[in-house]
């Protein structure tokens, strides 16, 4: 199932080994950070799957087709997460733009 032809959404309960696998296959992930609110089933450490080299972008899951509102709520929803108002700057541009 993993591979550069995959595409994972949400992946918020994933543990350190899976991270690892969904990096070294070259699989993709989504984030769906509004969709994760509404359904309260948790965060993505899309910190993480950044630092493992796993290129990750912004979905909605059919929650909003504003991409631009979406990339707010992943904005503050990891520094929510984390407790901590200086994470996850750069990042969230990251999920709507590849960088190289």
């Amino acid at each position: 199932m993993t591979g550069e032809n995959s595409i994972f959404a949400h992946c918020i309960h994933i543990d350190e080994a899976e991270r690892e696998l969904i990096a070294e296959t070259g699989t993709i992930v989504v984030h769906n950070p509004s969709s994760n609110m509404n359904n309260a089933v948790g965060v993505a450490d899309v910190g993480a799957l950044l630092d493992a080299g796993v290129l990750v972008g912004l979905g909605t899951d059919g929650m909003t087709s504003d991409m631009l509102q979406e990339h707010k709520f992943a904005y503050v929803l990891h520094k929510l997460a984390k407790a901590d108002p200086r994470v996850f700057g750069g990042e969230a541009a990251q999920l709507l733009f590849k960088t190289t």
